[in-house]
């Protein structure tokens, strides 16, 4: 048996069992039902997560089907696939410095038009604001 800071992986297991069957009482008297249900899609969010880390080319997929399938706008006017995107680019930038511990981009020659461009427009974005 492994030990995890002097418990054994038997013992640890079921504290997070009991400490999870606490916290889903608790939450059954405190929480409103708005709160459950963000507690209930918060595995499911994790999950796929976790996917888009291990299969980023779901990511692209899920983003395309779920823009069509979905027609949900928040309060901002962003749809589900700007949302999507956005999460895999933030994805794609934490797998590079924190597991790769270096940033390397595609040699193309339309990265560095690319990131003018971007630059141009973040500077045209801060100066109209």
């Amino acid at each position: 048996m492994k030990l995890f800071l002097g418990v054994s992986q038997l013992r640890l297991r079921s504290l997070f069992v009991v400490g999870e069957l606490l916290l889903i009482a608790t939450l059954a008297f405190v929480a409103s039902q708005r709160q459950l249900t963000f507690v209930l899609l918060i595995p499911f969010g994790v999950g796929m997560v976790l996917t888009f880390l291990r299969w980023p080319a779901i990511g692209l997929i899920v983003a395309a089907l779920a823009g069509m399938v979905v027609p949900l706008y928040g309060p901002s006017g962003l749809n589900v696939t700007m949302v999507l995107i956005a999460l895999l680019l933030g994805l794609w930038l934490l797998d590079m410095t924190a597991r790769q511990h270096q940033i390397q981009l595609v040699p193309s020659r339309t990265v560095w038009p690319l990131l003018s461009f971007l630059v141009v427009l973040s500077s045209r974005l801060t100066v109209n604001s």
